[in-house]
C-alpha cells in the first residue's frame, strides 16, 4: 500500500493487548487523544494529536519465526477506542498501522498515515501495552512539543531503539572580538527524542559544555563523545573558528541504561569540527578538526574504547588538515572528503585509510577546488555512494558564499565524484544538515546560512529523489531555522529541532530556536 501528501497532523496512539483469562486470545484496545492543531510554527508549545480525519486503520503484525497477522479495523471519528480481537500473542512482534481517509482510499490502497513500532510483546495471561505514533506520510509536521530550551550546533545519534540522543551545541550568543561575528557559547544540555511518543525528554548532562564535538554509536549501544570546544567564533572573516576558545581534552561515554556520562582524559582528543567514524565492531578513528591556537589537524587517530578505557593504536597523518569535512565508511574504509587546508588553497583528493591498506589518495583522474567543500551535509544513498551537499568553497583563506552547484556524488568502489544535480534555490547553505530516507533511495535537505558571515537563516527544506536524480522545489521550513539538527528516527521518522533566527535586537544578531519536527516516510529508512 501506498502513502500520499495531505495536509499536517499527526495521532499519537495507547495500544493495550488485554485477555480475561490465560486461555482467552488477547485484545488490542487503541485510544486516541485530543484534537489537533495547525502546523505553522513547530515552536508556539504542546501540540496536541487526534484521530478525528482517519476513517479506517489496518494493523499488520509480522514476526520472522511466526505467521503474520492483519486486521482492518473502522474508526468512529468521535469515539476514543478502537478493539482489537484474536490478536495473536508472543514477543517482538514488529508492529505497523496505518491510517486511511475513507473506504475508498482504503480499497485503492493509499494511506495517508502510518506509525511503526518494534519489539511489541503481547501476553495472553496479563494486560500489555505498547504506544505508536500515527504521522501523516510524506509530510513535515510539528512534534508533540518543542525542546526545553534553544540549541544550535547540536550532535545527535540513532539509538539501536530508535530513539535519538541530543548533546551539546550552542546555548547561547554573545558579541565577538572581530566584526561581523559572534560567540555561540557551548551547552551542557542533552535529550531523548522518542519515536514513538513524538516528544523529547531531558537526559543526563554532559559533565562539561561542549561545540564542535562528535558523537558515534558503539557496538554495545553506549555512545562516545570526543572533543569539542567551550565556544564557537560563528560569522566574521573566517565563518567558523574558535579563536581563543578551549578545546576539551576528554571522551565521554554516555551509558543508555543507566543515563550516565563517564569521562576518560584523552590529550589527543583536543580539536573540534572533526569526524568521529566506527570503521569496525572495535575500530573508532577521529579524523582532523580545529586545533589549538589557529591550527587545524593533519591527522587521524584509530582507537578503540574497551569498557571504560581508551586505547590509542596510531596516530596517522594525513595529506593537508582537514575540519569542517566529511567522512564515510565503505567496507572496511574511512573515506575523507572536501575541508582541507592546505597551503595555497590546494585541494586534496578524498583520502581512504583501512587497516590493512593504510592511508591512500583517491585514484580519482580529476579533483579540482570545486569540490573541496567545507562545513557541508551529506547522505549514503545506494551502498557506496554518498551525495555530499551543501556547503562552501574556500578561496584565499576565506570561505565563500554558499551556490546551487555545491552538489556532488562520491562513488567509493571506482574512488571517482561527479556533479549531482544543483541544488534548489533557496537550499544552498554553509552548516546545513542532512539525512537519509527510504533506505538510501531519497535524502532530505534543510536549514543552514545563506552567507559566510551566518547572518542569514535558510528557512527551507527539500527533499532528493535518486531514482529521477530531481529535488523537489523548496519548501517552507513551519517556524524554523539556520543550522538545525536533522537525524533519523525510529524506522521511519526523520527529526528536526533547534536552529536560529535572525534578531536584530539579540547578542550576536540571531535568536536560538526550540521548535521540532517530524517528517515520516511511507518507506522504512
Amino acid at each position: 500500500m501506498r502513502g500520499v501528501k495531505h495536509s499536517h497532523s499527526l495521532i499519537l496512539l495507547g495500544l493495550w493487548a488485554l485477555a480475561c483469562t490465560e486461555s482467552s486470545a488477547p485484545t488490542l484496545v487503541i485510544n486516541s487523544l485530543a484534537l489537533a492543531q495547525g502546523d505553522t510554527d513547530c515552536s508556539a508549545g504542546f501540540h496536541p494529536v487526534s484521530t478525528t480525519e482517519v476513517a479506517m486503520l489496518h494493523l499488520a503484525l509480522a514476526h520472522p519465526d511466526r505467521d503474520p497477522h492483519e486486521q482492518t479495523l473502522n474508526i468512529d471519528p468521535a469515539s476514543r477506542s478502537v478493539r482489537v480481537e484474536n490478536i495473536p500473542s508472543g514477543d517482538d512482534w514488529d508492529l505497523r498501522l496505518t491510517g486511511f481517509l475513507s473506504q475508498a482510499a482504503y480499497d485503492e490502497g493509499t494511506y495517508s498515515w502510518l506509525g511503526r513500532r518494534q519489539g511489541i510483546n503481547i501476553s495472553a495471561d496479563q494486560n500489555t501495552g505498547a504506544g505508536v505514533l500515527l504521522l501523516r506520510v510524506e509530510a513535515l509536521q510539528c512534534s508533540r512539543g518543542p525542546l526545553s530550551q534553544g540549541i544550535t550546533l547540536s550532535q545527535s545519534t540513532r539509538l539501536n531503539d530508535g530513539r535519538v540522543l541530543i548533546t551539546g551545541g550552542v546555548e547561547t550568543f554573545s558579541s565577538g572580538d572581530c566584526d561581523n561575528c559572534r560567540w555561540g557559547i557551548a551547552s551542557r544540555k542533552t535529550w531523548l527524542y522518542n519515536p514513538v511518543t513524538g516528544g523529547f525528554e531531558d537526559a543526563a548532562p554532559l559533565p562539561n559544555a561542549r561545540v564542535g564535538h562528535a558523537t558515534v554509536l558503539l557496538a554495545d549501544g553506549r555512545v562516545a563523545l570526543l572533543g569539542g570546544s567551550n565556544r564557537v567564533r560563528l560569522g566574521g572573516t573566517w565563518g567558523v573558528d574558535l579563536g581563543d576558545a578551549g578545546l576539551r581534552d576528554s571522551v565521554l561515554i554516555w551509558n543508555p541504561e543507566s543515563d550516565r556520562w563517564s569521562e576518560i582524559n584523552a590529550a589527543w582528543s583536543k580539536r573540534a569540527f572533526h569526524t568521529l567514524s566506527r570503521v569496525s565492531p572495535t575500530v573508532l578513528v577521529a579524523a582532523g578538526g580545529f586545533a589549538e591556537e589557529g591550527r587545524v589537524h593533519a591527522d587521524l587517530v584509530r582507537f578503540q574504547i574497551i569498557d571504560d578505557t581508551v586505547r590509542v593504536d596510531a596516530i596517522i597523518p594525513l595529506g593537508c588538515p582537514r575540519v569542517g569535512h566529511q567522512a564515510f565508511t565503505f567496507d572496511d574504509q574511512l573515506i575523507l572528503w572536501g575541508g582541507t587546508r592546505c597551503e595555497g588553497d590546494e585541494a586534496l583528493a578524498p583520502e581512504h585509510w583501512s587497516i590493512g591498506a593504510g592511508l591512500q589518495v583517491s585514484s580519482a583522474d580529476r579533483w579540482g577546488s570545486e569540490a573541496n567543500l567545507h562545513f557541508a551535509s551529506s547522505v549514503e544513498l545506494r551502498r557506496g555512494t554518498f551525495m555530499i551537499l551543501g556547503g562552501s568553497l574556500r578561496r584565499d583563506g576565506v570561505l565563500q558564499t554558499p551556490n546551487r552547484e555545491n552538489s556532488f556524488y562520491y562513488l567509493a568502489s571506482s574512488q571517482s565524484h561527479v556533479r549531482a544535480p544543483m541544488l534548489p534555490e533557496g537550499t544552498q547553505n554553509l552548516l546545513g544538515s542532512a539525512v537519509r530516507l527510504s533506505g538510501g533511495r531519497r535524502a532530505m535537505i534543510a536549514g543552514g546560512f545563506a552567507d559566510p558571515g551566518l547572518n542569514t537563516p535558510r528557512e527551507g527544506y527539500s527533499i532528493f529523489e535518486d531514482e529521477g536524480e530531481r529535488f523537489m522545489q523548496a519548501q517552507q521550513l513551519p517556524g524554523m531555522s539556520g543550522s538545525i539538527n536533522l537525524a533519523a528516527a525510529g524506522q521511519n521518522q526523520a527529526i528536526l529541532f533547534g536552529g536560529a533566527k535572525a534578531c536584530s535586537g539579540c547578542d550576536g544578531g540571531l535568536e536560538l530556536l526550540s521548535g521540532a519536527a517530524v517528517y515520516a516516510s511511507a518507506e522504512d529508512h
